[in-house]
């Protein structure tokens, strides 16, 4: 039996590899680096689009992705809460209304969706094992 061990760089496992405290984690430490810099990127700031999105790509995606080779096969309902902290981040650097789709949005910014960034990291990740 597994107990539960904090990886350094906190990936968390738990006795049945369900990832989910892992993911509960990285969601609530992507939230408290939001607050810290919400206000460069709400609504009401002045910055640029651009430099919004690069502040996200930069400082929050990576809080949210770290390790998903390894936890990148836990089910969808754990993914989905990192997919939805990732959708409301960037609706609220776009201004978008509830009628915006988050596909639409992700095309115009030429973003991926957490999916498939995910899916992306694990190729890289894979390919450059020797």
């Amino acid at each position: 039996m597994v107990s539960k061990h904090n990886i350094p760089r906190t990936l968390l496992l738990d006795s049945k590899l369900t990832w989910k405290q892992h993911i509960l984690h990285a969601r609530n430490k992507f939230r408290n680096a939001l607050r810290l810099i919400y206000p460069l990127i709400c609504r009401d700031s002045t910055m640029t689009r651009d430099n919004k999105v690069l502040l996200y790509t930069a400082v929050l995606r990576p809080i949210l992705s770290y390790g998903c080779p390894v936890w990148g096969y836990a089910a969808k309902s754990n993914l989905k809460t990192l997919e939805i902290s990732q959708n409301k981040t960037i609706r609220m650097i776009v201004h978008a209304n509830m009628y915006m789709r988050n596909a639409d949005i992700y095309k115009a910014l030429k973003l991926q969706n957490f999916k498939s960034y995910i899916q992306k990291l694990a190729i890289n990740f894979f390919d450059s094992l020797p």
